[in-house]
């Protein structure tokens, strides 16, 4: 008994941590037997690095890592050489061990300019990593690499038959080495599953065949998706390849992108062919983003889609010029995501003096309501104009009846709306020394009207004097700091600073050694917010345009003394609720979903003086770009009294700064935060005929109410909670309007044993039956009395509307009685 006792340990013994075989290794090394097994080297459970790497540098030309009862961890990266061929055996995964591959730049498996080298997998094998701790900045710095297979300037290079998955950046970066390219490289039958940054990233590659592959459900750092051609400097390559049979799906970000942007008119031209590929469920289906910078030559070359699927997902494409990249669809079929929305949106983002062109469409179909998804959209969001360029067979198929898309007619269209807004004359440069500042500033209102991409932030102070600016930096979806340059009025820098993506205030302060204006300039992702408490502080809007990345907020800007008329132009990424407001702060003009670039007009009512206005963003999804026309002054401010003005600060006509709001207490209080329709921090009521919307109509405050019909009554409860001291007397209100009768109840939460109990507090029954908003409101005191469960310690917001209501809320309230 206790023998077999003894053997059954032993075995265990070995399972988990196996002893090197000597004599196999020996063979090995006398050439013997061409193919060696992992399991001879040893096997560690906790990590097994040194006995994976041992085998893969013994010379073998065949290395198997074989199944041993548990995956082989790694804490290190895996070094492949050239001349080999690394099998992944069936039942076995190769895991990143947890904890280690802190550096951004580690990955499972490295080929630093391999030859003549394969990794490929039988049955169920499998390569894996741990995004989810990798997302976790308490354990890593965060970072979109830690790839699971890195390739750096191959050449004969496989991947085949293996599933990778929770890589911390790609499945697979196919980047340049000494080689600025890999070469000959065939993937195939691999599926790149739950990564977080791409499932392949395609940097510098000639004569890729990728095929039957699977690249799905990424979600994490930008772009999140599936596949990218994204080369990082002129002197890499696309050339010569191929996507065939493969499937990108449920990818956070696009599903396919092809982004040779960073290359030039002296790159090799790109060669890329995608053929019987299915693109379905991403965010975008396909992306493209051939040129970004007008002062370099975009590259040439050929795209071609043939035969493939474009399915629940709309689809990108951002600056495709003319006498640039060509892309060509052949027999491809494009399906929209949703209700709304083109199926098709072509952008120009950023092509001065170029045409936006170089598409061609060859006997496709798009499945479609034109009139809720139209198929194709080309919108102004940058400077550039529109060629002839855009051809070809577009078949539109709604509920059984199919049209021809009428593309002369369509660009002859854009081509007058782009014209209409290029005659209208830039924002000139603005002498400094010629403006004039305000004695005092009244606080600015609160923002979130951040800038995006490049900033120049002016301050002026007299000599002596000594200024402090604040930078807040909150984030884009990125970790980096933002690099800040502070320079004197006469453009020598006086020091650099970095700050990292945390909204607090950073004080950058200085003392003039000379009278003028300082500046404070930089590029970023995040999103950045810059103030002055001083008079003689904006931002610089150079050429007149000027990116944002808002939720919501305002900037201010000068309407100079004899103008009596001016427009504006907006555009956002996505969409977002614009209005133009006079110095009153009333609104002139309002447009919501603004998405292609909307001409805002504007008339003074008194020309003899300066008029301070302001362009308000509300329910911004993403970018919003801000275009001033002559004879506007290309300086915008968050603060109307430290915008420098062109005329005299003692008679222009101040901005209107809205009373400072009451701060919630409990987390999306005035629903201006939407998710899928409904507030984010709510729970959703049980009524199934119950009709809630959310309201952008003249809310109380914000850019959001929320309106609920219900035919019963319904408990609109919010999941955040607020911390409170038994005895304390609190007051309770909300703005309301409509008609129909609601309560207040705050649900009470037991500290000792963490759990909500009854009864709830109860507000009398309140009967509403108007237009216009009215808060209601009830006070009540926390309990203090001892029970079983303890003190109450916690307080909840609820609304119990009662049946066959109608009503609209908005600025929910929870605050002491003082």
């Amino acid at each position: 008994m206790k023998g077999g006792l003894f053997a059954a340990l032993l075995c265990l013994g070995l399972t988990l941590a196996a002893a090197p075989n000597p004599e196999k290794i020996a063979d090995v090394k006398a050439g013997k037997t061409d193919t060696a097994y992992a399991s001879w080297w040893g096997f560690r459970e906790e990590d097994s690095a040194e006995f994976l790497q041992a085998a893969i540098n013994s010379g073998a030309k065949k290395v198997v890592i074989d199944y041993t009862g548990k995956d082989w961890i790694t804490g290190k990266t895996l070094i492949l050489p050239s001349n080999l061929e690394l099998v992944i055996a069936d039942k076995v995964t190769v895991k990143a061990k947890r904890g280690a591959f802190k550096g951004l730049g580690d990955s499972l498996f490295k080929a630093p300019g391999s030859r003549n080298t394969m990794i490929r997998g039988e049955g169920s094998a499998k390569l894996m990593m741990n995004r989810k701790d990798y997302e976790d900045k308490t354990k890593y710095r965060l970072g979109e690499w830690r790839h699971i297979i890195y390739l750096q300037g191959v050449t004969d290079f496989t991947i085949r038959d293996i599933l990778l998955t929770g890589s911390g950046g790609d499945g697979i970066y196919v980047g340049a080495g000494i080689q600025p390219y890999c070469k000959n490289l065939h993937i195939e039958n691999v599926t790149a599953d739950d990564g977080n940054r791409l499932g392949i990233a395609i940097i510098s590659a000639e004569d890729l065949l990728i095929r039957n592959c699977r690249f799905i459900r990424t979600a994490g750092a930008s772009p999140a998706g599936g596949l990218d051609f994204e080369p990082n400097r002129p002197v890499e390559r696309l050339v010569n390849c191929i996507v065939e049979n493969c499937l990108f799906e449920n990818n956070r970000g696009a599903g396919i992108s092809v982004s040779p942007n960073h290359l030039n008119k002296d790159s090799v031209p790109v060669s890329i062919t995608f053929r019987n590929c299915r693109s379905v469920g991403n965010a975008h289906g396909l992306f493209l983003y051939p040129s970004r910078n007008s002062k370099a030559y975009p590259a040439k070359g050929k795209v071609e889609f043939i035969n493939c699927e474009f399915l629940n997902n709309n689809n990108l494409f951002q600056d495709p010029v003319t006498d640039s990249i060509r892309f060509l669809f052949r027999n491809c079929k494009f399906t929209p995501a949703g209700t709304t929305g083109a199926v098709m949106q072509i952008i120009c983002k950023h092509a001065p003096g170029r045409k936006i062109g170089g598409l061609d469409f060859e006997n496709c179909t798009v499945v479609c309501d034109p009139v809720k998804n139209p198929p194709l959209a080309l919108l102004y969001q940058g400077t550039g104009s529109v060629s002839d360029e855009i051809t070809g067979t577009l078949n539109v198929v709604n509920g059984g009846r199919t049209e021809k898309f009428d593309f002369p007619a369509f660009v002859r269209e854009r081509q007058d709306y782009f014209n209409r807004i290029n005659n209208l004359k830039t924002a000139s440069a603005v002498d400094l020394n010629t403006l004039n500042r305000m004695k005092t500033a009244r606080p600015r209102f609160q923002n979130e009207a951040c800038l995006r991409g490049n900033f120049t932030y002016l301050q002026y102070a007299e000599k002596g004097e000594t200024v402090t600016v604040n930078v807040r930096i909150i984030s884009g979806g990125y970790p980096q700091n933002v690099d800040v340059k502070l320079n004197a009025p006469d453009g020598k820098l006086i020091r650099n600073a970095s700050f990292p993506p945390d909204k607090k205030d950073h004080a950058v302060t200085f003392t003039a050694k000379e009278s003028g204006y300082y500046t404070l300039t930089g590029v970023t992702v995040q999103r950045v917010d810059i103030s002055s408490s001083r008079p003689g502080g904006a931002y610089l809007v150079k050429d007149g345009f000027q990116v944002l990345l808002p939720i919501s907020g305002r900037l201010y800007f000068e309407v100079p003394e004899g103008v009596s008329e001016f427009q504006l132009g907006i555009s956002a990424d996505q969409r977002a609720s614009v209005a133009l407001l006079n110095p009153e702060g009333k609104t002139v003009m309002e447009q919501k979903d603004v998405n292609s670039m909307t001409l805002f007009t504007g008339k003074c009512a008194d020309a003899s003086r300066s008029e301070i206005w302001a362009v308000e963003i509300r329910n911004a999804v993403w970018q919003v770009s801000v275009k001033m026309y002559e004879p506007l002054i290309p300086l915008l401010s968050s603060n109307p009294d430290t915008l420098p003005l062109k005329g005299n600060p003692e008679k222009a006509v101040k901005g209107f700064i809205p009373q400072a709001k009451k701060t919630p207490a409990f987390a999306n209080a005035g629903f201006e935060q939407i998710r899928n329709g409904f507030p984010l921090y709510w729970q959703k009521p049980g009524v199934p005929q119950a009709k809630i919307s959310v309201v952008t109509e003249k809310p109380f405050e914000g850019g959001n109410a929320l309106r609920i019909e219900t035919p019963a009554d319904l408990i609109l409860m919010s999941y955040s909670f607020i911390r409170v001291s038994p005895g304390t007397k609190i007051r309770t209100s909300v703005q309301v309007r409509g008609q129909g009768r609601f309560r207040f109840e705050l649900s009470n939460y037991y500290a000792a044993n963490k759990r909500w109990v009854r009864p709830n507090t109860f507000s009398p029954d309140y009967k509403v039956d108007s237009a216009e908003w009215k808060e209601f409101s009830f006070e009540s005191t926390v309990s203090d009395q001892e029970s079983a469960d303890g003190k109450i310690g916690w307080l909840r917001f609820v609304l119990l509307i009662h049946r066959d209501s109608a009503l609209e809320f908005d600025g929910c309230h929870i605050e002491p009685v003082k």
